[in-house]
């Protein structure tokens, strides 16, 4: 998980190592940058971070993406055995694809107490069976490519395909506090 199954655009790549290398920390990829289902300059890259001292890695961050504070959101994320908690940011980059588009990544920053419990439920994200990556690819050919769902209606899909169909939660997995 710390490098990418689908190669990063070499821009993306430049800017995500200087971050890195400035938080002085390990990022671990997951989500469909690591499956068949990534689709180039659309979507987005996921990325985590374990940290001793979550409070520092965002007040680095903050400095590096020159956001505000308050654009980390708190977030709760229920699996089938487990409660972890977490902040998470989606940030638009400033570089930009051969579509002249900005790239978006999506950060999560958890205590590294949680690290073996999340290590194994982003494994099974990025192994997902070939049904449950066919019906992903679908849906994103339906919202990316012929775009004929709004943006809610696929994340809802999306989260259903994941909780009720792959995971088989009755309930939702995630919970933003902010």
């Amino acid at each position: 998980m710390e490098t990418t199954r689908n190669q990063l655009p070499y821009k993306l790549k430049q800017f995500l190592d200087k971050l890195k290398n400035d938080l002085d920390t390990q990022f671990y990829y997951y989500g469909s940058i690591q499956r068949n289902d990534y689709i180039s300059g659309k979507s987005d890259i996921d990325i985590c971070i374990f940290t001793d001292n979550t409070s520092s890695i965002i007040t680095k961050m903050v400095h590096f993406l020159r956001v505000q504070k308050s654009d980390f959101k708190r977030f709760i994320k229920k699996t089938k055995t487990d409660v972890f908690y977490g902040h998470k940011i989606k940030y638009t980059t400033t570089e930009l694809n051969s579509k002249n588009e900005p790239y978006i990544c999506e950060f999560v920053i958890y205590d590294k107490k949680f690290k073996c419990g999340l290590m194994e439920f982003y494994h099974k994200i990025n192994n997902v069976p070939a049904f449950i990556l066919f019906l992903l690819f679908i849906l994103k050919q339906m919202f990316y490519i012929f775009p004929i769902i709004s943006k809610t209606k696929y994340k809802k899909i999306k989260n259903y395909i994941f909780n009720n169909i792959y995971f088989k939660m009755d309930s939702q997995s995630f919970f933003l506090l902010d």
